[in-house]
């Protein structure tokens, strides 16, 4: 303690950023050392076991006036503890910019949650200790002012009836929100429809399945019942779905100002492909997409896929297939009919140009697409393949 002591002597008055952590000397030697200097604390970082930061909490009797960052760790049900906030508070203004809780569930009505907040994140928390979905919608209404929000493994609890008039809830200057929800909790497409995030935010959803126990989810079943209704998505340029055998399937939207990405965590992604690019078309019928691609991993061994359901995407241009770095190049059969018996459909007609990228295709099915484009009328039809970076017009 004679070297923090020190320390806090040799650094005069320049602003000071608390670290505590379980290997650090007793929480009351530490409050002692760092009262006097309090003042100067604009932000807290304490990550101990449930004891120790409780006692931390329970014995910090400075003013936080000029605070602005706090971060607390590890699984503490401090739900059943909300006095321990009043020493920290000391009934002095909060300013807090940035809030960070992981294993960590405050009381959801803390003081620290307030208008001044720019950026919180919540992260691991216990189903015992999660916010219902009125008490999350209560917490973002005290801080409108988010730039980010981020919510991993620690979203509201499930959805009930008892829950169907709760109010949106608008965050007009939120420029990340960051999603990691699982099976259990507040489903995605519940929680967005009370959320209201202007056109530039960054969204980054991700949805954990991990067994089959979970049951199944798609694209769709994430979002609200009407997707144009996301500002974020009325604006998409062009579109990608993605694939990693035993880890994911993606959805991303990319616009001028934006991206948004939803991600379907699972050991089986293949389960959910079929059901997923078909509906592409449905989630953004009120965009005016230019560009989709896909991973052309996405067409092994599912020939089944109705790619009319693609009849939506009306301004659509171009359409690409373009291979992972991690699989190898496509040369099969059953990849080729599966490309050949889409763009055979008359459902994109003001497609211009088609990229096969890093995929070698044979001569057989440049001879078939020879035959599509004079069968559909298209003369600007082109195909591209990275595998010999030479363009194959057909």
């Amino acid at each position: 303690m004679d070297f923090v002591s020190a320390s806090l002597q040799r650094s005069g008055s320049m602003p000071l950023r608390i670290t505590w952590r379980s290997s650090s000397p007793s929480p009351y030697q530490f409050i002692e050392a760092t009262t006097s200097h309090s003042s100067r604390i604009e932000g807290l970082d304490f990550e101990a076991s449930n004891d120790r930061l409780v006692s931390l909490l329970g014995n910090t009797r400075f003013p936080l006036n000029n605070t602005v960052f706090i971060r607390l760790a590890k699984e503490c049900p401090l739900t059943n503890h909300s006095s321990l906030f009043r020493p920290v508070l000391h009934n002095s203004p909060c300013r807090l910019r940035t809030l960070e809780l992981h294993a960590v569930a405050i009381p959801w009505d803390c003081p620290l949650i307030n208008a001044h907040l720019r950026s919180l994140r919540i992260s691991n928390l216990s189903e015992a200790h999660r916010p219902g979905l009125p008490d999350f919608i209560g917490l973002l209404q005290r801080c409108t002012s988010l730039e980010e929000l981020v919510v991993d493994r620690a979203g509201p609890r499930p959805y009930t009836t008892s829950d169907r008039d709760i109010p949106t809830v608008e965050l007009p200057h939120l420029l990340v929100f960051q999603l990691i929800n699982r099976p259990r909790q507040c489903p995605t497409d519940v929680l967005l429809s009370h959320i209201i995030l202007p056109e530039t935010t960054q969204v980054d959803i991700s949805v954990e399945m991990k067994s089959d126990r979970d049951g199944t989810v798609t694209f769709a079943a994430c979002l609200p019942h009407d997707p144009s209704d996301l500002a974020f998505l009325r604006t998409v340029a062009a579109i990608h779905v993605g694939f990693q055998d035993e880890e994911f399937i993606e959805l991303q939207a990319d616009s001028p100002q934006s991206r948004f990405r939803l991600r379907i965590l699972s050991p089986y992604p293949h389960i959910y492909v079929k059901s997923c690019i078909e509906e592409v078309g449905g989630i953004f019928c009120r965009s005016s997409s230019q560009t989709l691609s896909f991973s052309s991993s996405l067409l092994c061994g599912c020939d089944t896929i109705d790619w009319r359901t693609l009849r939506p995407l009306t301004e659509l241009k171009a359409l690409a297939f373009t291979r992972d770095p991690a699989n190898g190049l496509f040369t099969t059969s059953n990849v080729e009919a599966v490309l050949i018996r889409a763009l055979s459909l008359p459902i994109l007609p003001h497609l211009e140009r088609l990229e096969f990228c890093g995929m070698a295709l044979t001569s057989e099915a440049i001879c078939d697409f020879n035959g599509i484009r004079t069968s559909l009328g298209v003369s600007s039809v082109m195909v591209v393949s990275n595998f010999d970076a030479s363009p194959q017009h057909s």
